[in-house]
């Protein structure tokens, strides 16, 4: 370089995009379910919250909603059905005058 100074060379650090291959295997095992797994035919038998409030469209049953164990029915509802204080008490909402108590949910 003419008349001045050399130019000088500083290294930068930096991150150069490359792939990983992971050491896992995604592999999914079909296990078999236990017992007889058959369709639900009433509310109460529904034990999965996601499947209660789909149950209209995935199964044909009319269910007020999920009750803290169970799918509440919409026929014959009862304060016994709701086993968690909040949903115990909006139960009137329903038109069924619950109240959470010591015992559980009642009338």
């Amino acid at each position: 370089f003419e008349g001045g100074l050399a130019p000088v060379f500083v290294p930068v650090h930096f991150l150069v995009p490359t792939p990983v291959v992971s050491k896992v295997v995604n592999k999914t095992i079909d296990v078999p379910a236990r017992g007889v797994t058959k369709r639900p035919y009433r509310c109460e038998d529904i034990k999965k919250i996601y499947l209660c409030r789909r149950a209209k469209q995935l199964l044909d049953l009319t269910c007020l909603g999920w009750g803290g164990s169970y799918c509440v029915p919409a026929d014959k509802p009862k304060c016994s059905d709701y086993t968690k204080e909040t949903l115990c008490n909006k139960a009137i909402w329903y038109g069924k005058p619950c109240a959470w108590t010591p015992f559980g949910c009642a009338r």
